[in-house]
C-alpha cells in the first residue's frame, strides 16, 4: 500500500468559502457601524434640542410677563463641522413658544386652553399665570431617510 500524497494548501472551493464568509462579515460590520454612527447623532442632536428648549424657557423667565408671546423663530442647535456659530453650516431648527394649557395643568379636564385656574376657584386667573409650550423641531437624515424630530417641554410662566 502507498501512502496517500497530501498537501499542505487549501483547495480553490474553501478559498472561495472563506473569503464569501468575510465578506458577509465584513459588510455587517460596516452597516452596524453606520447604524450607530448615524443613531449617536440622532441622539446628541435630541440633546442639543433639550438644551436649546431649556435655554429658551430660561430665557421667558426674565421676560417681563406682559411680554410672553406666542413667537416662531429659527435658530441653530448645532454649530456644525467648523464648531463656530454663526457660519453656512450651523444646523438649524424651528424654535416656537406656544401660549396654552397642554397639560391640563389645572386639571380642570380643559386643553388647551390659554388661560389657566390658579386659586382653584374655578375661574382662570389672566393676570397670575399663563401656560407655555416651548417646542424645538428639526429634521436630519438618519440610515438614508430624511426624518422630523421635535422636543417640547411645558412650564407655567407666573405674574
Amino acid at each position: 500500500m502507498k501512502p496517500l500524497k497530501t498537501s499542505g494548501g487549501f483547495t480553490f472551493v474553501e478559498i472561495m468559502i472563506a473569503l464569501a464568509a468575510i465578506v458577509m462579515m465584513f459588510g455587517t460590520m460596516a452597516s452596524a457601524f453606520l447604524s450607530i454612527k448615524s443613531l449617536n447623532s440622532v441622539s446628541r442632536h435630541h440633546v442639543q434640542a433639550a438644551e436649546t428648549v431649556r435655554g429658551k424657557i430660561e430665557t421667558l423667565k426674565g421676560t417681563p410677563f406682559a411680554n410672553v408671546a406666542n413667537t416662531v423663530a429659527v435658530v441653530p442647535y448645532d454649530a456644525g463641522n467648523d464648531g463656530s456659530f454663526g457660519t453656512a453650516d450651523d444646523l438649524t431648527g424651528t424654535l416656537t413658544v406656544t401660549i396654552g394649557d397642554f397639560l391640563d395643568m389645572d386639571d380642570d379636564t380643559n386643553t388647551p386652553e390659554t388661560l389657566i385656574d390658579i386659586d382653584g376657584d374655578g375661574n382662570n386667573d389672566p393676570t397670575a399665570a399663563v401656560p407655555v409650550r416651548v417646542t424645538f423641531t428639526w429634521t436630519q437624515w438618519v440610515l438614508g431617510q430624511m426624518k422630523t424630530y421635535t422636543v417640547n417641554a411645558d412650564t407655567l410662566m407666573a405674574a
